[in-house]
């Protein structure tokens, strides 16, 4: 496995994260709907995506430097190989190497 597989399962893990847990913030808001106001159910149910949310600003690191990656092109999801960064911002190791 190389520090881009590696950072990409990191990232589709965190937005697959944040999509569950915005999904079931919806269900419970569904649910609650006829009824009317808010159940505290609706609020235990927004912290999944709260900490999906703070995986993804958090948890993506480069694995040798521990450098922030999150905020860097690093974690944007890139399907063409133009936009795709070839090595870390912090301590230069190509992403294509072996971890």
């Amino acid at each position: 496995m190389t520090i881009r597989d590696h950072i990409r399962r990191r990232v589709m893990l965190g937005y697959g994260l944040a999509f569950a847990g915005f999904a079931l913030v919806v269900a419970v808001h569904i649910i609650n709907a006829p009824g009317g106001g808010d159940s505290p159910l609706l609020f235990v149910a927004f912290i999944p995506f709260l900490a999906a949310i703070v995986f993804v600003n958090l948890g993506i690191r480069c694995p040798r430097c521990k450098g922030n990656l999150a905020m860097t092109p690093a974690a944007y999801p890139s399907f063409s190989k133009k936009h795709r960064f070839n090595f870390c911002p912090y301590c230069g190791i190509s992403v294509d190497e072996k971890l």
